[in-house]
Order: structure tokens, then sequence, then C-alpha cells
């Protein structure tokens, strides 16, 4: 569980939060691609005010075990956000609109750092 100081100096609990990101790598993706996914899933958290507790990444060969873990991972905490650089790093789980539904069904929040 969290703690945050509140505005006028006391601290409020806040529950647990579990801030998380994304990505599925692709075959022609270089480290500068890699480090680009990275940048744009820290930049869409500063954006909205939050704190990326860590990345999740699937390797071509692996997909969807990553991106299944961090799902299981998001339902047990009380605040859920998952962040994307795009909807089709979904696409393993099949259509990507589809698998969005479904995750934010399940009460965690998506956000797209790339519209």
């Amino acid at each position: 569980m969290r703690l945050r100081e509140s505005l006028n100096g006391g601290i409020a609990q806040l529950g647990t939060h579990a801030i998380f990101g994304y990505f599925k790598k692709s075959s022609l993706m270089g480290a500068s691609e890699s480090a680009a996914m990275h940048n744009q899933i820290f930049q869409c958290a500063e954006n909205h005010c939050l704190v990326i507790d860590a990345i999740y990444i699937d390797e071509i060969e692996t997909a969807p075990a990553r991106l299944t873990a961090l799902i299981a991972t998001l339902t047990a905490a009380d605040e859920r956000v998952m962040i994307l650089p795009n909807l089709l790093h979904l696409a393993s789980l099949g259509n990507p609109y589809d698998v969005r539904a479904d995750i934010e069904g399940n009460g965690i929040r998506v956000l797209i750092a790339r519209r």
C-alpha cells in the first residue's frame, strides 16, 4: 500500500497502485525503436501525473506471456493502469479493440501513448 503526503501536510492512504507499461517487440525493432517505446510510455505516464512501476516487454517468440502476466499483476491492485504505445501491441491476444474492451471490463484503465 502506498502513502502520499496530502496538500495539508497529512498522510493520505491511497491503496495499492499498479501503473505498468507494455509493448511487444517486432522483428525489425532495434535498440533505438525499443528506447522510443520506453520514452513514449514514460511520457504518457508523466502527462497523466503517473509514475511507472515497470514496463513489461514481450519478445516475438514469447508473446503473449508477459502481457498475460501483466494483466494478472494488475488485477491485484486497487488502481490499475496499463500504458501501451498503440493498440497493435495487444494483437497477440486477438482483435486489439476487443482485447482492450476485455481488459477495461476488468477494471484496468488502458492508456495509449501515441494516437
